[in-house]
């Protein structure tokens, strides 16, 4: 009797075995259908909680934007979470300086194990330098778990900083993307290396903040930035499966203070060539080029004019960016030596003319242009409030149109002048900060003064920016026109824009170079690499880029991934690259779409503006964790 009980019980169970097997392959269909998609873009800020909405999460939101790369926010609890977003998506994560300091034991076990299973995390400045207690480590995390080298000069909880300049090689400017003109030869590199040194505008040797380490020489892994004093700027030490990336930099810090290139640079290296991930273009159909920024100051830019006009460079090239000092008076009040747009016939012919031909014509600063230069400052004044709205008015009254952009005389630019701007229906700017970059929206000790305005970053052959002061220099004509070509090649293949300005009087001594590089643009242009913008145009595109809504979300299927994007205004102009060796097989999967191939990339570019599904192929490499 028992023996058949234990019977009747074995065959029950293999019946409910059955029933279950066959309910769980019923209900797996639905499951597939129900089951949420892994969403991306795969590329986290790793940030404590409570630092999501400071200003400094912002500076590396806001460069994401402006560079195109999918970055999101991922807090410490959610990563150290079992099963968190980071177990199965994260194919890169960031930790950034100031505001992710400290380093909690269970954050640093599931970094390592992200890294050993394959990740790759880029650890920038300051971060995971602390432990629970707000103290710096006596164990450091970069020189004990990725291997960097040690730091030096260590005083108790504090680690001595120091400020030098930085050099590179030629591959890893070319990697990182930096302009032309923002480096030189290295003078404390063997002559032998192809080392080249950083430098910016007005700087021939620029300094750097950073935490000085034994000599970079003894590092194993791939060396990326040195200092002059040897230390390690930054460099990728491999762990097991996983990489790691340290830089050695206050990247946040120095972008609030107007430094921003090296931030953008990094971001961008690390998400589409190191990780690599699409990316949203930040050019108009994703054709790079030049902005031609000419300063008016006066009545002594007449002649230049002319000179330009009978080189037909208003008419046969363009469109440019023209800016005038509007006032009678050019160094002080009562002078006469302005370019006087009200009452100047000659003035006002000049601007119908380039208004006729397509060029924007814009504000340069406030109506005496040499003194509000010198004595503007830091503090709004009634004074300067009303040179502003004078040169304004003069501008808009022969235009019949508001003015969009402006450029600070003699590069003085306070604050307190963005708001105006903004206030006045201004969306663009010439600025003398961030040195070698694109347009981006500053920031100023801690706050964002720009919302819908853009900067555009002055470009520099080194320490000059434009043809007079590269002649108070000395730089040879052939010299400085093989920069601007140089500039131009590199906007058309970096899918990008920058900005060259000059005042008329400069074409008398640098004709030659000017043609030259026009021809070259001509050039470009003719074989579709190359346009010609103006600040507004670009500023109002950025604007509407910055409207688009784009996500990458994994599909049911192993490497399999869909970009959904949404847009209701000139979707059409935007374009995402999808680097050839991280990506394959991309098809519109919904919406009209142009799929090409320009270079190393896949390129879309939707047809009509709303909504577009994308889908691709995540190729086999060293990229993928």
């Amino acid at each position: 009797m028992r023996h058949l009980k234990k019977k009747l019980k074995e065959k029950a169970f293999k019946a409910n075995r059955f029933i279950l097997l066959l309910v769980l392959l019923l209900l797996y269909p639905l499951y597939l259908t129900l089951k949420p998609q892994s969403s991306g873009p795969f590329y986290y800020l790793l940030i404590p909680k409570e630092a999501e909405k400071s200003i400094q999460t912002q500076v590396w939101m806001s460069a994401a934007q402006e560079e195109g790369v999918p970055l999101e926010i991922l807090d410490y609890e959610e990563f150290v979470r079992p099963f968190g977003s980071s177990d199965t998506n994260a194919r890169i994560i960031l930790v950034p300086d100031e505001i992710s300091k400290s380093a909690p034991a269970p954050l640093l076990s599931k970094l390592r194990e992200y890294v050993q299973g394959g990740g790759k995390l880029v650890i920038v400045g300051d971060a995971l330098s602390e432990d629970f207690n707000g103290r710096l480590s006596e164990t450091l995390v970069i020189e004990s778990f990725f291997h960097f080298p040690p730091l030096v000069g260590r005083v108790g909880d504090t680690i001595k900083s120091k400020s030098d300049s930085i050099r590179l090689t030629d591959e890893w400017l070319h990697a990182l993307n930096i302009p032309p003109g923002r480096y030189s030869p290295s003078e404390w590199a063997a002559p032998s290396t192809q080392f080249r040194e950083l430098c910016t505008y007005q700087s021939p040797l620029t300094p750097y903040p950073h935490s000085p380490t034994e000599a970079a020489s003894k590092f194993k892994g791939t060396r990326i930035l040195e200092a002059s004093d040897g230390s390690l700027i930054a460099g990728i030490s491999k762990l097991e499966k996983g990489q790691v990336l340290w830089v050695n930099l206050p990247l946040g810090y120095l972008k609030r203070r107007t430094d921003g290139l090296l931030l953008n640079s990094f971001l961008r290296w690390t998400s589409e060539t190191w990780a690599g991930l699409p990316r949203l273009l930040s050019v108009p159909n994703g054709v790079g080029g030049m902005i031609l920024n000419i300063h008016v100051d006066s009545n002594a830019a007449l002649l230049g004019l002319e000179k330009m006009k009978k080189l037909n460079l208003f008419t046969e090239a363009g469109p440019f960016s023209i800016h005038v000092t509007a006032g009678p008076d050019a160094r002080s009040e009562g002078d006469h030596l302005g370019f006087n747009l009200p009452e100047n016939p000659t003035s006002q012919e000049w601007v119908r003319f380039w208004q006729k031909n397509g060029h924007e014509v814009g504000a340069h600063g406030g109506w005496i242009h040499d003194y509000f230069g010198a004595h503007l400052n830091e503090h709004e004044t009634p004074e300067f409030d009303r040179f502003l709205e004078l040169n304004r008015a003069a501008v808009e009254k022969i235009t019949g149109k508001p003015v969009l952009e402006y450029s600070s005389p003699v590069g003085n630019h306070p604050a307190w002048v963005t708001g105006w701007l903004e206030a006045h229906g201004y969306n663009s700017y010439y600025f003398t900060g961030n040195s070698g970059m694109g347009p981006t929206q500053t920031y100023r000790d801690d706050v964002r003064t720009d919302h819908h305005a853009w900067a555009f970053p002055v470009s520099a052959y080194h320490q000059v920016a434009s043809f007079e002061e590269a002649s108070d220099n000395q730089v040879p004509g052939a010299e400085f026109g093989q920069w601007l070509e140089q500039l131009s090649q590199f906007a058309s293949d970096s899918q990008q824009v920058r900005l060259f300005y000059f005042h008329p009087p400069g074409i008398h001594v640098y004709e030659n170079a000017l043609m030259a590089w026009v021809r070259y643009n001509h050039d470009l242009k003719a074989r579709g690499k190359f346009k010609w913008y103006t600040m507004s145009a670009i500023a109002d595109f950025l604007n509407a880029r910055s409207q688009v809504s784009w996500k990458v979300h994994q599909t049911l299927k192993n490497r399999e991934f869909e970009v959904v994007i949404e847009a209701s205004e000139r979707l059409k102009e935007m374009v995402w690259s999808f680097p050839h060796f991280s990506i394959k097989n991309v098809v519109v999967e919904s919406g009209e779409a142009d799929v090409r191939e320009v270079g190393d990339q896949f390129q879309v570019q939707p047809k009509t503006n709303g909504k577009l599904v994308i889908r691709y192929e995540e190729a086999q490499g060293d990229y993928i964790k």
